[in-house]
């Protein structure tokens, strides 16, 4: 997510792991319910997490 924001907030839902990367912050969802709220850096330590990300990009 670059570029000039001009101050405001985004809101961005992706299943591609590059995208979730950029975010400077990911919530994660998980069967509706907030899972885990952290950059994703620290997400992408957990096994569940990754596991929502396939090799091709499709959510499992």
């Amino acid at each position: 997510m670059t570029g000039r924001d001009g101050g405001r907030t985004r809101l961005v839902v992706t299943h591609r792991v590059a995208t979730a990367a950029t975010a400077d912050l990911v919530a994660w969802l998980d069967a509706g319910r907030l899972r885990a709220l952290a950059p994703h850096r620290r997400l992408w330590t957990d096994p569940d997490y990754r596991a929502v990300f396939a090799d091709d990009g499709v959510p499992r």
